[in-house]
């Protein structure tokens, strides 16, 4: 699986998590943009090691 791929599976994994949360959408869409941010750092932290 590539990063690509594993970014878009997350990406709609958050948003049927969020989707039926009643927060307003731009807390949620704030949330999910700081976690796939730092998802994206550890995952270059650790492929830049390799």
């Amino acid at each position: 699986m590539d990063v690509g791929h594993f970014f878009l599976t997350l990406w709609s994994l958050w948003l049927n998590l969020f989707s039926g949360l009643p927060y307003k959408t731009e807390f949620a869409s704030l949330a999910i943009i700081i976690v796939l941010l730092a998802l994206g750092q550890v995952i270059k932290s650790i492929f830049g090691r390799s």
